[in-house]
């Protein structure tokens, strides 16, 4: 069920967080912060993108019947880095849960070169020109393969549904996205790009009053600037008072919190009743 946080403050205002809305809001900017380094890369010749839609057999209808486990997204993309190589440059997924109560993965690769089959297995030569046997990149159910992906934002239409988006509903352990960038300078790119505008506010703070300072540890001095100001907020600033985690939005009626009002805004202001 679907959780709230919830706080108050001395003139009688409550503030409901809709947990769901604010991860959300993360993994989309940080998709989208992918998706816009990523723009660049592939409108350079000779230079490709593919999209991978992974889903489980759990009925045994083409394998045997699988169901998740945690780190099968994980081995996937590590046989996809180890088919692809040096060629692989970049790639994100995102996972949703289907309507059978499934977990189903979207992945976008950027690559030089071809792309790999997920559902083959064949003998070919490695970059040393070794023969050798390469297994399945997918071996735990179906997978369609897209190989004419023209913009990394095709995956942003993915972490718009809401509704496939219940991380209540996902198994222990399950990770909802990840995105990944072959060069060190365009990962420090996308780390600044996927931050909001306080966090980069509090980065060119951090930036101007530490003079040749690096960027590791610039992250390091904003995350904790940010950390510090959140708490004194919390405490002192605004007066907000933790009251506690409540399921569902029948718990949150005697607020006035309606449906309507938690169908838009990931935080909601309300006059305690």
């Amino acid at each position: 069920m679907q959780k709230f946080t919830v706080l108050k403050r001395g003139n009688g205002e409550v503030l409901i967080i809709d947990n769901l809305k604010v991860r959300l809001s993360n993994l989309r900017r940080r998709v989208f912060a992918w998706a816009s380094v990523i723009d660049g890369f592939v409108k350079s010749s000779g230079v490709s993108m593919t999209m991978y839609g992974l889903t489980y057999d759990t009925k045994g209808t083409l394998v045997k019947p699988s169901s998740w486990e945690a780190g099968d997204i994980r081995e996937f993309m590590i046989r996809l880095r180890a088919r692809l190589g040096k060629r692989l440059l970049a790639y994100a997924w995102v996972a949703e849960v289907q309507q059978r109560g499934v977990i189903h993965y979207h992945v976008i690769a950027v690559h030089q070169g071809r792309a790999p089959m997920p559902d083959r297995a064949y003998t070919g030569k490695n970059s040393r020109g070794e023969v050798r046997d390469y297994k399945r990149l997918w071996e735990k159910g179906n997978s369609h393969s897209d190989f004419r992906v023209r913009s990394p934002y095709y995956l942003v239409s993915y972490v718009k549904k809401e509704y496939q988006k219940n991380f209540d509903l996902f198994p222990s352990g399950a990770h909802a996205w990840a995105v990944w960038v072959s060069d060190f300078g365009l990962k420090l790119a996308l780390r600044y790009e996927s931050l909001g505008r306080y966090k980069k506010i509090k980065w060119a703070e951090v930036m101007l009053e530490n003079e040749g300072i690096g960027f590791e540890e610039c992250w390091e001095k904003m995350e904790w600037e940010v950390k510090r100001q959140r708490l004194a907020d919390r405490l002192l600033g605004n007066g907000w008072q933790y009251i506690g985690q409540v399921q569902g939005a029948a718990d949150l009626a005697v607020w006035g919190v309606t449906d309507e009002l938690l169908e838009k805004h990931a935080y909601t202001i309300i006059a305690c009743v």
